[in-house]
Order: C-alpha cells, then sequence, then structure tokens
C-alpha cells in the first residue's frame, strides 16, 4: 500500500506558497494551474499573473491534502492544520497497524470486498447534514475514478457510487434501496453534537404534538437510525459511520481514511486506484472536435 508516502504531503500548508514569489501580494492575479505548457499557465505568464502551482503528481480527488488543497481552507477562516492533524492522525495509525482508525478502515475494506464477490458494487453515501453535501460529492469523484477500471486481467471490475443526504434522500431513493434489486449497500454518516439546542414549537393543528421540546439533533438521529433499521431489516448491507462533531478534524480524518480504504480496495482488486485513463481519453477526443487536439 502507498499509505507511507502519503505523510510527506501532510506538512505545512503555506510553506511552500509562502516561498512563492508575490504571493502576499494579493491584489494581482493568481491563477491555480500545473506550471508547464497548458493554455491556462501559458496566458497567466504572458498576463504577468501569479501561478501557484498544482502538484502534477498528485490526481485531484487525492489532492485535499496538498498545499493548493488546503489554501481554500485557509481564505475561507478554516483551520488548515487542524484538517491536516486529522489526516496525520489516520496514517500514524496506519503505520503503526492499531487504533480506532485503524480498525474502522480494515472493516470497512473487509465488508465493501465481500460484498463486491456477493455482487453488491453500488454505494450510497447518505450524511444525516446538509452541510455534509460537499463532502459527499468529493467521495463520488473518489470512488468512481479510483475504482471504476479494467483490471489488469482485463476484466471490468469497481464500484458505482451514489450521492445522497439525509432525511430527503430517505424519501425520494429509500424506495428502490430496499425494494429494487439487491445489487446495493447504504453507508449512513451521522453528526453528533453539533447542532442548537432550540426546542421545536410546531404550529397548531401539527398531527405530532409530541415534537414540542425536542431539539433538530435528535429528530434526525431518530431518522437515521429507523432508516438504518428499515435498511438492515430489509436485508441491505448498511455501514454506519458517525462524526462527533463537525470540525475541520473530523472532516480530514474521514478523507484520509477514505483515500486509504480506495487505496486498499484498487490493491485488492488488481486495479491502479490512482489513474484515470478513461476520462483523459474523453478529455482527448473533446479537444479533437474543438480543433484543439
Amino acid at each position: 500500500m502507498r499509505h507511507r508516502r502519503l505523510p510527506a504531503a501532510l506538512g505545512d500548508p503555506g510553506a511552500r506558497l509562502r516561498g512563492l514569489p508575490g504571493f502576499q501580494d494579493l491584489a494581482a492575479p493568481i491563477l491555480i494551474t500545473q506550471d508547464d505548457a497548458n493554455p491556462l499557465a501559458a496566458w497567466g505568464r504572458a498576463n504577468g499573473c501569479r501561478i501557484l502551482p498544482i502538484p502534477v503528481e498528485v490526481g485531484g480527488r487525492f489532492s485535499a491534502f496538498t498545499p493548493i488543497g488546503t489554501l481554500p481552507l485557509a481564505w475561507m477562516g478554516r483551520d488548515a492544520s487542524a484538517f491536516l492533524q486529522g489526516g496525520r492522525e489516520v496514517i500514524a495509525e496506519m503505520d503503526a497497524g492499531q487504533g480506532a482508525w485503524y480498525g474502522r478502515i480494515a472493516s470497512t475494506v473487509e465488508l465493501l470486498l465481500d460484498a463486491h464477490q456477493r455482487g453488491i458494487t453500488e454505494w450510497v453515501l447518505m450524511p444525516y447534514a446538509m452541510r455534509l453535501d460537499s463532502l459527499s460529492a468529493w467521495w463520488v469523484q473518489l470512488i468512481a475514478e479510483s475504482l471504476g477500471k479494467v483490471a489488469k486481467d482485463g476484466t471490468r471490475k469497481g464500484y458505482t457510487p451514489i450521492r445522497a443526504v439525509g432525511p430527503v434522500d430517505q424519501h425520494s431513493q429509500l424506495q428502490r434501496w430496499m425494494a429494487g434489486p439487491r445489487n446495493l449497500g447504504v453507508i449512513v454518516l451521522t453528526l453528533d453534537g453539533t447542532f442548537a439546542p432550540e426546542r421545536l414549537d410546531p404550529p397548531a393543528g401539527c398531527p405530532y404534538p409530541g415534537l414540542a421540546g425536542l431539539q433538530g439533533a435528535e429528530i434526525l438521529h431518530a431518522q437515521a437510525v429507523g432508516t438504518t433499521e428499515a435498511l438492515e431489516a430489509a436485508g441491505v448491507p448498511v455501514l454506519r459511520w458517525s462524526m462527533p462533531s463537525l470540525s475541520e478534524r473530523e472532516v480530514g480524518a474521514f478523507m484520509m481514511a477514505w483515500q486509504a480504504i480506495v487505496g486498499l480496495l484498487g490493491f485488492a482488486l488488481d486495479l491502479d486506484p490512482f489513474d484515470q485513463p478513461a476520462v483523459e481519453d474523453g478529455k482527448k477526443r473533446t479537444f479533437k472536435r474543438l480543433g484543439l487536439g
């Protein structure tokens, strides 16, 4: 596994950027791209723009822990150091071969591989928080680009990721998950202790007066547990994940854990999880049609 090479990418996210000429001059145009002969970089150099180089050896879906990947966190006033620390903690446990994250990653890989052998190749990630919807979008790209490949023996293998968010999609998609073809599993992601404690006051005539006095977190938790139990009762494989809080550190740990999971799954399925040849082929054909190839 290549995870032992990852800690080198977890250094100070600003160290390399602060050394770039003109980085502190925010009035100057800034471009984030590979510093090579690509059209955007060429245009930037011709127009006096600052270029912040994307590491050429790291694919976009794995770039969150690079200096460029953490730069948006700093721009938004978020704690990039805590995000990186979450990733480091996961890597440290993987290197040590023990710990809660090590156990969670190992059990997840085992479950997904076992399910794959039984024809379960579609997986839903359903966080019970709208604020994690963008994280689901990253997860979909990570799974699809890394684990949908032609293996070395010529067979087609992989997983189909499905993006969802609870409780919205427990209404719009749950019917298919529970009663449709048995080729699908669900990952339920919940948050603990991150919702405001305001009491809910149902309007007059509400058919559920018992909602009075409940907190939003209580209702979401009940929905997550109820949906999970219904899926399991229907024979659908369910993987339960929980974040103790919605913080930079926890999101960093989650993302690093899934990068490790994808790497291990790729090697187990005899796939290269770090390339995306089909995507590159599509780009070349697009450029050709536009007269640029």
